[in-house]
């Protein structure tokens, strides 16, 4: 069964291979052409399509045919198959006349004739020694398995490459190598799942050792055939042999046993058991809220789409524009800056929306409506909440100059790229200031977005900006990514400040924290345009942009209205919906702005950024995925209480701050 874990370790060591490919200072062997390198490119795709059809074949054949896992058995499946093959590929050897030339080759050999033969020799000892595991591991556990642990030594060939031929040992080698392992640890964690599964049903243990490895012994001592068993989580033929060797009452312990007892069981359920979930919960009693049933209500979804629709390109027109205005001729940081924050004041219309005096949705627990608020006589002092909004707003504005920084300095389809590790920065620090709980799928979603970021740092041939030295690009990339860290602080300090300070999350409340925290922002960027004097450059700015003075202005206002668009659309996917939510489309949105880029700037998508926006979006299913195991955790808790209401406070719903650059 294709478990998640199973599936995220199939995708990532697909990616790490292909890593290698796309990779464009790669060392071609010599003399090898294009339309050879091609060749030989499709060549090895077939040949890896082939052997996981031939390793799903072993092991149906052992399942099907065979029936049983003897030592017999195993020798059978590696000596006949390999004898057919034998013999078809001397067949081959002598039909297409290579055999003739092989004298010339032998005398013609760098190293000499006896390194020659050794080389040979070598060469089929090793395949052998590979085939005997292949084989051991597709019945003592499965094909995939047995697959995987032969995917994952081949970025550890690369390093040999670099200590025998001298081979260069590059960034993306290293990344590559680094998700081929994170990859087979997924896979193996799925197996420990199972495991520890089994041994919590009693049905995997016999006193304190592996039960399948005393039955596969007792099976070797007494000459009998052991069933196949689908799923098992021994080490091996290695380890099999040894329980042999130094076990050697197994044969006494079998004939007291219990034939039942020697059964082992192995349950296909892969998904039963999932971590802990990062959900708090606390029961609240029919007197204090009642359940509302879940509406179907199709112009609700319309509003979640049009919402979705804003966030995503609000995002992409912003960015696009203020790439525009480097490109174009513009170059002030400070304003850039500015025209993420001074259109807050069209939020205040928002005051004007009505709430429900019931949420929309029952699965929404973080939002409160203005009922469910607590009363005035119990809302923070003013002195708390002018504190909580100087702090926000302040950290809110160097944010803001960090993106604007990144943006003038990188190229936008890599400044987007790197943005996407703001999710993976917002669960790091909610770590520390939220008590978030690190799930597996967290985890996995940090490394990925980590490894995605990473990526676009080894590319050797980006189209750096204009005028761009390799000094700048690097703050520019220092500035993205200590912006993208600065979000993930900003919401993670929403988070604790909704929860200590506000201690209430209605729709006014979210209003208020981000008019503002954006007020404050505003007042400090300004202030920061006229000390740094860029304000007098303005005007002359504007006469020499390229497109216009009219561009210019338009550019400006679009600007400035495309990030507001993009808030109220986050304003309001955290009403209908959450706050997560509406975090996750912003950061599912950013890789479409590197192919915008391409259209409109000449961007150019090379391999490896391509692997890279495939890593973040994956990075984010995973993330997002760890968000729906809580919800459905947080339904089956519901159920479990019949008619009471059951609250959440997910530390992944961080209310929205503000998303800058």
């Amino acid at each position: 069964m294709f478990t998640p874990y199973i599936i995220n370790s199939l995708v990532l060591l697909t990616i790490s291979s292909t890593l290698l490919v796309v990779q464009s200072n790669s060392d071609d062997p010599k003399g090898v052409s294009r339309g050879k390198y091609a060749l030989g490119f499709v060549c090895t795709t077939g040949a890896s399509a082939g052997c996981g059809l031939l390793l799903s074949l072993d092991q149906l054949c052992f399942s099907r045919v065979i029936g049983t896992v003897t030592l017999r058995a195993v020798l059978n499946m590696i000596v006949y198959p390999s004898l057919v093959a034998s013999v078809i590929i001397v067949v081959g050897l002598f039909g297409s006349g290579e055999w003739e030339h092989m004298g010339r080759e032998m005398d013609g050999y760098e190293l000499g004739k006896v390194s020659y033969v050794m080389n040979l020799v070598g060469t089929a000892i090793a395949w052998q020694v590979f085939t005997i595991g292949i084989v051991g591991l597709i019945f003592e556990v499965s094909s995939l398995f047995s697959n995987s642990i032969s995917v994952v030594g081949l970025p550890i060939v690369c390093i040999f490459a670099v200590v025998f031929f001298g081979e260069r040992m590059d960034g993306v080698k290293v990344m590559a190598m680094i998700l081929a392992i994170w990859g087979f640890v997924s896979f193996v964690y799925q197996y420990y799942l199972d495991d520890t599964k089994l041994k919590a049903q009693g049905r995997s243990v016999v006193g304190d050792k592996p039960f399948h490895w005393n039955r596969a012994s007792v099976a070797l001592n007494m000459g009998e055939s052991l069933p196949v068993p689908r799923g098992d989580h021994s080490l091996g033929l290695l380890t099999l042999f040894w329980v042999q060797s130094f076990v050697p009452n197994m044969g006494e312990l079998a004939h007291h046993r219990h034939p039942q007892e020697l059964q082992l069981h192995i349950v296909g359920d892969q998904e039963a058991k999932e971590e802990n979930s990062s959900l708090s919960t606390s029961i609240i009693t029919n007197n204090q809220a009642t359940r509302t049933p879940k509406p179907k209500n199709f112009r609700r979804w319309i509003k979640v789409a049009l919402y979705s629709l804003f966030v995503l390109s609000g995002q992409a027109v912003a960015t696009l524009l203020g790439r525009q205005y480097y490109n174009k001729g513009g170059n002030s940081k400070w304003l850039v800056t500015l025209l993420q924050l001074v259109g807050f004041p069209i939020l205040f219309l928002l005051y004007f929306i009505p709430t429900p005096k019931q949420p929309s949705d029952p699965n929404i627990t973080h939002m409160q409506t203005d009922a469910q608020a607590p009363s005035q006589s119990q809302s923070p002092p003013l002195k708390s909440l002018a504190l909580v909004y100087l702090s926000l707003g302040t950290i809110v504005a160097l944010n803001c100059y960090l993106y604007s920084t990144g943006l003038l300095y990188l190229p936008v389809s890599t400044y987007s790229l790197i943005c996407s590790s703001q999710l993976a920065f917002n669960a790091f620090f909610s770590f520390f200031l939220n008590s978030q709980k690190f799930t597996p799928y967290i985890i996995n979603s940090l490394v990925l977005l980590t490894i995605s970021s990473t990526l676009l740092v080894f590319q050797s041939d980006s189209e750096v900006p204009k005028g761009v030295s390799s000094g700048k690009y690097a703050l520019g990339f220092v500035c993205t990514i200590g912006a993208s860290a600065g979000y993930g602080l900003i919401l993670s300090l929403t988070q604790l400040c909704f929860r200590r300070v506000i201690r209430k999350e209605t729709f006014r409340a979210v209003l208020d924290m981000l008019l503002y925290q954006s007020l404050v922002a505003s007042v400090i960027v300004v202030v920061g345009l006229f000390a740094s004097g860029e304000w007098e450059h303005l005007g002359r700015e504007m006469d020499g942009y390229e497109l216009g003075k009219v561009s210019y202005v338009m550019n400006l206002v679009g600007t400035a209205i495309s990030w507001q668009v993009f808030g109220i659309g986050a304003i309001g996917l955290i009403k209908d919906i959450s706050s997560l939510f509406s975090n996750s489309i912003g950061v599912m949105g950013l890789p479409i702005v590197p192919i915008l880029a391409v259209v409109f700037f000449g961007d150019r998508m090379d391999g490896i950024k391509v692997m890279s926006m495939i890593l973040a979006i994956w990075g984010f299913i995973s993330f997002v995925y760890q968000h729906k195991l809580d919800v459905a955790m947080l339904k089956a808790q519901r159920n479990s209480v019949g008619g009471n209401e059951v609250s959440a406070s997910s530390p992944l719903n961080a209310p929205i701050a503000r998303v800058g650059g």
